[in-house]
């Protein structure tokens, strides 16, 4: 997690036709959107020729009408809300986008085929670019002048000694006692002021993480941003964690991760709650939390390193980016291979390979949030980089680094990265061809459709992790699907064409709403 404030520390094939039922929803309709593929003023519906595998880009429309065939066929029909993207390449970080409704629906009657019109082509709007830069600029505490800083510590951190120091929490003076040095690096202390009963359950356990972070954990985030070396002063050359008793009561985190820029250099203090033995946080999920707040650390010295500025990037770039390498971590825990097409509904293995198969299926396309929703879309461009021939670790380097620029028109954007190896790729396309790859996985022999990673995604029937679809509509029987979505949202439909056919109408309330369409029987 990060928080940031002006001149203050910033905290940083299989069952389809059970799938289809299973998914659907009965929606309130608001709108007529079948019967107005009747009306004399909308153009005449798309006839819909795909094979299974195969997929049409509708483009971005605010209504459009399909006339699908019958016989057995089923579909997936993904949305995007593109204008989040056209926002952040006109600004710094974004305008927040505004919220949307999609809906689907049925016609009673198949439409006459002398009705159907000519295939509507794929349609890509880039609206005009306008470039961006962040001012550099000094930030420490207004408090900074009272001192001791850690950022200002000019010995190596020991175990067992008590100092006291300024709280970046509190902006007071506390005692912080040091319990544990790993690898002479990581400095693990907390609060010393005040009674924690679960403090040393915490230690133990990050005691027993200590392995993982040195063999699995630092290799993951130095492949990411080579030649980084996070520290919270010159004088200790070391990382500082703080377990913290008063964080989840005055930041609601479990975790922050606090960055300032000092005499032109970055440096970082990482703080975590103490662990509650009643919770389900284990070593690995306590363990993968460390990581994620030095992720950001790492990504911070990075862009300072390269550019002299902190980063400035919305919360579905830095959140993701840190959870992409936190979950990394603890795929390679798990020993879970990229390509392994592994069973992720499978819970009989490690308790690392069932936390990765859980986290790395987020509930929803509600990218702007970040964290697993945006890290599992940063997964799926680190796995088509590596399809096309990168090596593994310069895939997580170009992604982790690239979403610090997030779409702006620049060489280091992930937008750009993702252009120089990827014929044709642009993030809306990307988006939809994500949102298809988790809800028709292993439905189809096609290679673009699929999450190397785990085995049918799309099965969600057995728990509360995974991506739900919008709603089942079978054609022929009058039905509409509605869905309200966050600005900047993506999401998915299915399409049940097994019996006569019919024409669906799709209606959303903005026009910046991508659709694509893909057969998977």
């Amino acid at each position: 997690m990060i928080h940031s404030a002006p001149g203050r520390g910033r905290l940083l094939s299989v069952l389809l036709p059970l799938i289809f039922a299973a998914s659907a929803c009965d929606r309130s309709p608001v709108a007529p959107v079948a019967e107005a593929c009747e009306s004399a003023t909308t153009p005449p519906p798309v006839r819909v020729s795909l094979e299974p595998g195969e997929s049409l880009s509708l483009g971005a429309s605010s209504l459009a009408c399909l006339e699908f065939p019958g016989g057995g066929s089923q579909f997936v029909l993904a949305y995007a809300d593109h204008s989040w993207i056209r926002l952040a390449k006109a600004t710094r970080r974004g305008l927040a986008p505004q919220d949307f409704a999609v809906e689907v629906g049925s016609m009673r009657r198949p439409i006459a085929p002398a009705e159907a019109a000519t295939h509507l082509d794929a349609r890509d709007h880039h609206p005009p670019i306008v470039q961006s830069t962040l001012p550099g600029a000094d930030f420490e505490p207004e408090w900074a002048a009272s001192s001791p800083l850690p950022t200002r510590r000019g010995t190596p951190w020991e175990e067992g000694e008590v100092w006291e120091m300024i709280d970046p929490l509190s902006s007071s003076l506390r005692p912080i006692r040091v319990h544990q040095v790993q690898d002479e690096y990581l400095v693990i202390a907390s609060i010393d002021d005040i009674e924690m009963p679960t403090l040393e359950w915490t230690l133990a356990q990050l005691d027993s993480a200590k392995a993982s972070f040195a063999d699995v954990g630092i290799p993951v985030l130095h492949e990411a941003f080579p030649g980084a070396r996070p520290i919270t002063s010159d004088g200790s050359g070391q990382i500082l964690l703080i377990i913290h008793p008063e964080l989840r009561e005055r930041r609601g985190a479990v975790g922050v991760a606090y960055w300032w820029l000092l005499n032109g250099e970055a440096r970082s203090v990482l703080m975590i709650s103490p662990n509650d033995p009643a919770s389900r946080r284990t070593p690995v999920s306590l363990g993968d939390l460390v990581i994620h707040e030095l992720a950001h650390a790492y990504q911070v010295r990075y862009h300072v390193d390269q550019h002299g500025v902190l980063p400035n990037v919305p919360v579905w770039a830095i959140e993701g980016g840190a959870s992409l390498l936190q979950f990394e971590f603890v795929r390679r825990l798990a020993g879970i291979g990229l390509f392994d097409n592994h069973d992720w509904r499978d819970q009989s293995g490690s308790t690392a390979a069932t936390r990765y198969s859980r986290v790395m299926h987020p509930r929803g396309g509600e990218l702007m949030r970040g964290y697993v929703r945006s890290a599992a879309f940063l997964m799926d461009q680190v796995h088509r980089r590596i399809a096309a021939g990168e090596p593994s670790s310069e895939a997580f380097a170009a992604i982790s680094q690239g979403v610090l620029h997030g779409w702006r028109h620049n060489p280091a954007s992930l937008a750009n990265r993702q252009r120089e190896l990827l014929e044709d790729w642009t993030p809306i396309e990307a988006i939809l061809t994500w949102v298809l790859s988790r809800a028709a996985d292993d439905l189809t022999e096609s290679p673009i459709y699929q999450n190397p990673t785990f085995r049918n995604s799309w099965d969600v029937r057995f728990g509360e992790f995974g991506w739900r679809s919008d709603g089942s509509l079978l054609l022929g029987r009058g039905q509409v699907r509605r869905s309200e979505n966050e600005g900047g949202s993506a999401g998915y439909f299915r399409i049940d064409a097994s019996g006569p056919g019919g024409v669906v109408g799709l209606t959303a309330t903005s026009d910046d709403i991508h659709w694509k369409l893909l057969r998977v029987q």
